[in-house]
């Protein structure tokens, strides 16, 4: 990974900046800018595990490069900056906004690999499918709807697919401004699922780049009402924290406090 040079940019993505010992806030960007050769696949894949809950974009230095970059989900790429006045970051924003929306199965293996526990894959991905097909909030008559997902901390099933809906509406720009400028109650469901799920307003969700930061908020928001629950039940008080606060339950590996980097100017930090 030396020889790929790493930038982040993030909400309100007016700068682009080389990416320093902190983690980056949730819904930043990742930009990986290949110095000397291509990277390779394996490479690529490690860009995945630097800071799960980013999208990944890959800086080309020749067109010819994206047939080895296809567009998916999890990552897309660009081979020239322009736009926003922020060293290119209003190319990066478009091309991550741009990706396919990902299947059930691929948000299901997100968390899995996120929680480390490759068992939650098949079982997620049933409950996501069955979330995302259907506009129907009943219950599915499963047991896994109303059993805590333990791996994921306290909260059930159903939780998670009201989770996984919010994931798929990130992901589809368009049907995020129909939803949320209606103000029928559809949508209104859909801001209450934001601040209480993710901790976050409806302006920062339609602020921030991609969808797995969604996962990544409700995931640190369970495991933070789990802490909760034990610290009550042995008679101790604690303050809650918000969905990008730094400290995370160790199960699934943090980065640690971010140190202060200077915004460059992408242009000039890469040499284009």
């Amino acid at each position: 990974m030396n020889r790929i040079s790493l930038y982040v940019t993030a909400p309100p993505f007016m700068h682009v900046r080389r990416l320093g010992e902190g983690r980056p806030p949730l819904g930043s960007i990742l930009l990986a800018d290949v110095a000397d050769r291509p990277a390779t696949a394996e490479e690529l894949r490690n860009l995945f595990n630097l800071a799960p809950w980013c999208p990944v974009c890959v800086l080309l230095h020749a067109s010819a490069e994206r047939r080895r970059i296809p567009r998916s989900p999890r990552m897309c790429s660009v081979s020239s900056l322009e736009g926003g006045g922020g060293g290119g970051a209003g190319s990066i924003l478009a091309a991550v906004r741009d990706r396919p929306r990902p299947a059930p199965m691929e948000m299901a293996e997100w968390l899995a690999d996120r929680a480390r526990c490759p068992a939650l894959r098949a079982p997620l991905a049933t409950l996501f499918g069955r979330a995302i097909t259907s506009s129907s909030r009943t219950t599915l008559g499963s047991t896994w709807s109303e059993t805590p997902v333990t791996p994921l901390g306290v909260w059930a099933g159903s939780l998670w697919q009201e989770v996984a809906r919010l994931a798929d509406l990130a992901a589809n720009r368009e049907a995020m401004g129909r939803l949320l400028t209606r103000r029928n109650p559809a949508g209104a469901q859909a801001v209450r699922g934001m601040n209480d799920l993710l901790g976050c307003t409806e302006d920062e969700f339609r602020e921030r780049a991609g969808w797995e930061w969604v996962f990544e908020a409700a995931v640190r928001r369970s495991r933070e009402q789990q802490l909760d629950v034990v610290g009550s039940a042995i008679g101790t008080i604690r303050m809650t924290t918000p969905a990008d606060a730094a400290r995370v339950p160790t199960a699934a590996p943090e980065w640690p406090l971010p140190s202060p980097v200077a915004d460059v100017p992408l242009q000039r930090a890469v040499g284009t």
